[in-house]
């Protein structure tokens, strides 16, 4: 399941007055960010015991945590 939302590259930290800080979290590119939800959403399976059904579910559990720990957009 792939999202339609652009690439974002953050390469460069951020800079004092530049509107972020140290802190923020890193912005992967849709690509990156899209295999790290594909590897830990099996792992998810994985605990399941790769029971078919809740693939879906999975995935956009997995994307919502990842967004939420600063890995996406």
């Amino acid at each position: 399941m792939r999202t339609t939302r652009k690439a974002v590259h953050n390469t460069a930290p951020s800079e004092p007055g530049a509107g972020g800080t140290s802190a923020d979290p890193p912005v992967l590119s849709e690509d990156i960010f899209q295999t790290k939800v594909a590897e830990a959403a099996y792992f998810l399976a994985q605990r399941r015991g790769l029971a078919p059904g809740c693939e879906r579910d999975g995935w956009l559990a997995t994307e919502a945590r990842l967004r939420q720990y600063g890995g996406g957009h």
